[in-house]
């Protein structure tokens, strides 16, 4: 009876979404040295989740910092990219992408993508 329970409650307290990338994305600096060599320093790392939309676009449905979530695996089941995390004691978010990407940027591409779709126009997992 209690493995019943247990089933049939905790299918609830995941949600389940899915995009087309998952970015593992780093910003970083760079600056030339006094002795001519160059130094590179991190200052976030982040998951950005990418939507393709109906115009070939890709835009940013939702984000999170890297230290609040594992990096992503790959599902060789379900053949995706998957990564999971404990969203506010509500519930574990999964989201799931057929492309995983790591990038390292001067720029924070999902602050750049809020001049073409701003924040509160997004399809954020909590909503």
């Amino acid at each position: 009876m209690l493995a019943f329970l247990f089933c049939s409650v905790v299918p609830d307290l995941i949600k389940t979404h899915n995009v087309d990338v998952i970015e593992t994305n780093h910003v970083v600096s760079v600056t030339r040295n006094k002795d001519g060599t160059w130094s590179v320093s991190r200052h976030i790392s982040q998951l950005i989740f990418w939507e393709l939309k109906s115009d070939g676009e890709f835009r940013v449905r939702d984000w999170r910092m890297l230290k609040d979530t594992a990096r992503p695996t790959f599902d060789h089941k379900k053949k995706m990219w998957l990564c999971r995390w404990f969203d506010r004691g509500v519930a574990v978010r999964e989201v799931l992408a057929p492309a995983h990407l790591e990038t390292y940027t001067i720029i924070d591409p999902e602050v750049a993508d809020r001049q073409d779709l701003p924040v509160h126009r997004r399809r954020k997992f909590g909503d």
